[in-house]
């Protein structure tokens, strides 16, 4: 520490006080308080409700659901009637908030122009529900595995959106099995900034309110893990972002991403706005749609 400080001094030409000011803290994002406050019992009520909703819209399109032995993974699974037996199927993995059901829009759309198998990863450890186990990095990509192998699948899509770009940089990191990916708001590029660790995690109001939510983002979330280098892409990849986004400096994220010919797309909305416009949603599905193309060509 001191020789870090000491060459702080150096290069940047600052002296520092002698002395504490005890007004400043420093921000540790996995050993800081748990600052979360309860919810009346309405509100999961309330919540529990909303995944009814969200489970009979899923059956209506066809989606099956499945708890995975031994290993607690919730998700949901479709294979289409007249679909290639040889179609790579499609895993998408929603980010924080009420689980699957905010993407409702997003899913019929996945349904309706994706003609492959698709799984969708249910984390119920960010989904305001409640949730006492939070699977370390290595068991969500074993899990997700164990999803695929036993429908008959080795290799798969990723598509992810906010946090769930976070487990679709495990996936493509640590498996073999991911053959494109298309992250959408991705929080894995600017993982190494403060301004996402802080906006995420510490910004009032906070988005760590919840008992459940905050013991994922305080405790468990492996920030070192979930950073993405554009070179770890896969071949086939697209990231669509937004030059608004609330979490971190959109517009730096589209020059770092042009900086390393990365493929993206950048929309003039905020963090996660797609999901309630039907035209970019459009123009999400084409993309999906041409990346695993590519990706199986």
């Amino acid at each position: 520490m001191d020789a870090l400080i000491k060459n702080l001094k150096h290069t940047r030409n600052i002296e520092f006080p002698v002395g504490r000011n005890k007004n400043i803290t420093n921000v540790k994002l996995n050993h800081n308080t748990v600052e979360a406050y309860p919810k009346p019992f309405i509100f999961y009520l309330v919540m529990k409700l909303l995944e009814l909703v969200e489970s009979l819209f899923l059956m209506f399109l066809g989606f099956d659901h499945f708890v995975s032995n031994g290993n607690g993974l919730n998700y949901w699974a479709h294979h289409p009637v007249r679909c290639d037996d040889s179609a790579v199927p499609l895993v998408f993995i929603h980010g924080i908030g009420v689980g699957l059901f905010q993407y409702q829009l997003f899913i019929y759309n996945l349904w309706k122009t994706q003609n492959r198998p698709i799984f969708l990863v249910e984390l119920p450890y960010v989904s305001m529900r409640l949730s006492a186990r939070v699977p370390t990095v290595e068991e969500t990509v074993t899990e997700i595995e164990g999803m695929l192998e036993a429908h008959g699948f080795s290799s798969a899509h990723i598509v992810g959106h906010s946090w769930g770009t976070a487990v679709a940089a495990w996936m493509i990191k640590l498996s073999k099995f991911t053959v494109s990916s298309v992250l959408l708001d991705p929080i894995v590029f600017f993982a190494i900034l403060p301004d996402l660790a802080f906006n995420f995690v510490h910004r009032n109001p906070g988005h760590n309110t919840k008992h459940a939510r905050a013991n994922e983002y305080i405790r468990h979330f492996s920030w070192h893990h979930n950073l993405l280098w554009p070179d770890e892409l896969p071949v086939n990849h697209h990231i669509f972002a937004a030059r608004d986004d609330m979490l971190f400096d959109g517009r730096a994220m589209e020059k770092y991403l042009e900086s390393n010919e990365v493929n993206h797309t950048m929309f003039d909305l905020d963090h996660g706005t797609f999901l309630f416009m039907p035209s970019k949603q459009a123009q999400i599905m084409a993309r999906i749609a041409k990346v695993c193309s590519d990706a199986e060509n």
